[in-house]
């Protein structure tokens, strides 16, 4: 799910974390997710140069990011950088909290792909362990509400 700007704000208070889910195999950051992190980044940028001691609405929320990608544990790590950094960076410009994995994947994770198989069509046909991915996805949202709660 993709959180989009028509979510009032004082529903984002109440909320105990903020994920983002995408897929970057079109594009490293969605323009939706880029046009909503950069209004936000304005917004919350804009009131702390006029009060550095300004904190958002969004002050300290934390956030757990969760990119897709890759067909290989080596580029893993290029979309660490490519996209969860980048996303990170937007996070914490708004206050966020981003919510690390671990010591290497400190701003969130990555879900690989296992295998892609080309096909007669111009889609190709991409392959997942499921188990493992199911798996990490329950390692991190457990790290994330114990950091959380």
């Amino acid at each position: 799910m993709i959180l989009e700007s028509r979510i009032p704000c004082d529903y984002l208070q109440d909320t105990v974390g903020l994920y983002f889910l995408h897929s970057p195999h079109y594009a490293p950051i969605p323009a939706k997710v880029s046009m909503l992190l950069e209004k936000m980044e304005q917004i919350t940028f804009l009131h702390w140069w006029k009060d550095n001691s300004y904190r958002s609405e969004l002050y300290h929320l934390p956030a757990g990011i969760i990119s897709h990608g890759g067909g290989a544990q080596w580029a893993l790590k290029n979309y660490k950088a490519m996209v969860n950094d980048t996303i990170a960076n937007a996070l914490e410009t708004i206050q966020c909290r981003v919510i690390p994995f671990d010591s290497e994947w400190n701003t969130g994770i990555s879900l690989p792909i296992s295998k892609i198989e080309e096909t007669d069509s111009i889609f190709p046909v991409q392959r997942y362990d499921w188990d493992s991915i199911r798996q990490k996805l329950e390692e991190y949202i457990e790290i994330v509400l114990r950091e959380t709660l």
